[in-house]
């Protein structure tokens, strides 16, 4: 018993008071940096072991960021356009190193570079040679502006309107990395020509809904108005709205716009305008984390997501613009991190893939490890400071801040002791568990027939449920333990007799 105990205190240390002392360094941060809104979750053996939220999501209206706060989270967004696409890709409608041009419908050339193919892989990792130029900023203003949108070949084509000699590189495509924005709104074309339906659209029907994501790429999905966070800066001494200051009237829709399926697919800014919130945006981290799957529902093949997550780029010292050290290894979709000093520095002990998110204000990160079944996630809509430079990477102050007080107050210890089973994410393992919303069911191996007591604890050390199984048989077996009546948090689970003795954690969400 007295082993019991301990083992009891130790969860309650892990739970309570790391939670307790992660909430203080977090407001710590959160006024030291002096930002406006911000939320925060920590995943750790595929279960949510921390979530929070801090500030104002609408400043002029009062209302205070909660996990149904929508962020627009800026370049993040790219992480699901490239998801997206590559379900296409699993449906054998593009290879990834075909011609754009044979896709578009048009030829897309680097002038320089006339007879060397810009490919979709070239545009999912960035080295496609295209930049982000003026007159990709001319075609933008007009694309979100226009009552009829410009057709993007005025922009691709050498005969285009828009066209011009400073959107491609004179480098040879698919040698060297050049993060641009406009790749993705090319495979958000790309998406509408070959699903034949327009790119919000797909992206909902296909990823969204099925993984319960209440976000959206256009703003019209969005139930409640008042969720979306506005993003601000400070100037002279005030904070200023830069985007999503909706004061709670949805903005005139672009849905009856005269709009040709194909032509032009950033209308909804497949680049970074996907408005999700926190917790919507951890079933995507997770959903990649478990080789495509999320709570039962698969949204691409083990083999797609393994694909992505390779690194098809990696800097060499001089085969691209690395971005002062954040940029070092890009896959499909996604930033491998490399873990070099004063560059790529998410955990230094894990490297991580992920996505960074940074416009109007907003700074947002997303990072996993697929391996280690660890993650987080940091958004904030704006801070009173210009956002500072890291201390040993290439990453800002503030994030540094949060991913050591993440890794170092819960992520760390939860992994060091061991006591969080995997569940729910991976089936054809017995080291995970299945979960949903009424029932959680732990798996394990029973080595001889007999009773089990199963006893559930909240995280203060009290019984809050206690029940016998009986086996007449050994080997592998699965408890069925209802949730439905636990409330929200933390509990520690003891399953054992006298030949076995197995502990979890349950997480529950809702």
């Amino acid at each position: 018993m007295k082993k019991i105990n301990s083992f009891i205190f130790l969860f309650s240390i892990l739970t309570t008071s790391y939670g307790q002392s992660i909430n203080r360094q977090l407001e710590n941060i959160f006024s030291y940096h002096q930002l406006m809104g911000m939320s925060v979750i920590a995943v750790c053996n595929n279960n949510i072991v921390y979530s929070g939220n801090f500030g104002t999501a609408d400043f002029s209206r009062n209302i205070p960021v909660t996990d149904s706060t929508l962020y627009k989270v800026a370049s993040i967004s790219k992480t699901v356009t490239a998801i997206a696409f590559m379900k296409l890709y699993e449906q054998e409608l593009f290879c990834l190193d075909e011609d754009i041009s044979n896709i578009l419908g048009y030829v897309v050339k680097n002038p320089y570079y006339p007879d060397i193919a810009i490919t979709p892989r070239m545009l999912l990792s960035h080295t496609s040679g295209i930049n982000d130029c003026a007159a990709y900023s001319n075609f933008l203003q007009d694309t979100y502006s226009k009552k009829i949108p410009p057709d993007l070949a005025g922009l691709l084509s050498d005969t285009g309107f828009y066209r011009s000699l400073d959107l491609w590189q004179n480098k040879p495509p698919g040698t060297f990395f050049n993060y641009s924005n406009l790749n993705y709104g090319i495979i958000g074309t790309m998406i509408e020509k070959l699903s034949g339906q327009r790119f919000d659209i797909y992206c909902k029907q296909n990823i969204f809904e099925p993984l319960g994501i209440s976000g959206s790429f256009n703003v019209q999905d969005i139930n409640n108005i008042d969720n979306i966070a506005v993003l601000y800066r400070m100037k002279e001494g005030e904070w200023k709205a830069q985007a999503d200051n909706y004061k709670g009237i949805k903005p005139v829709s672009r849905d009856s716009l005269f709009y040709k399926i194909g032509s032009n697919g950033l209308i909804y800014s497949p680049q970074a305008s996907l408005r999700i919130s926190a917790y919507d945006l951890s079933k995507i981290m997770l959903m990649q984390m478990n080789s495509g799957v999320y709570k039962g529902v698969r949204i691409l093949n083990d083999t797609t997501v393994a694909l992505m997550q390779k690194p098809q780029w990696i800097f060499n010292g001089n085969n691209g613009d690395n971005f002062y050290g954040l940029f070092r290894s890009w896959g499909l979709g996604f930033q491998h991190t490399t873990n070099i000093l004063n560059s790529d520095i998410v955990a230094p002990n894990y490297e991580m893939t992920g996505h960074i998110g940074d416009s109007y204000g907003l700074l947002s990160d997303m990072f996993f490890n697929s391996g280690k079944k660890i993650g987080l996630i940091f958004i904030t809509n704006g801070s009173a400071n210009t956002f500072e430079w890291g201390n040993y990477s290439a990453f800002n102050a503030v994030e540094e801040d949060v991913f050591k007080t993440l890794f170092n107050g819960i992520i760390n210890p939860v992994l060091e002791n061991d006591f969080i089973t995997n569940h729910g994410n991976n089936s054809n393992s017995n080291e995970y568990a299945a979960f949903n919303s009424n029932n959680y069911n732990a798996r394990f191996y029973l080595p001889s027939a007999g009773n089990l007591n199963c006893r559930i604890y909240n995280c203060i050390g009290k019984i809050v449920d206690e029940f016998t199984e009986s086996f007449n048989t050994n080997g592998r077996k699965q408890i069925s333990i209802k949730t439905d009546n636990l409330n929200k948090g933390l509990y520690f689970c003891i399953i054992e007799n006298e030949n076995i003795k197995e502990k979890r954690i349950l997480n529950i969400n809702n």
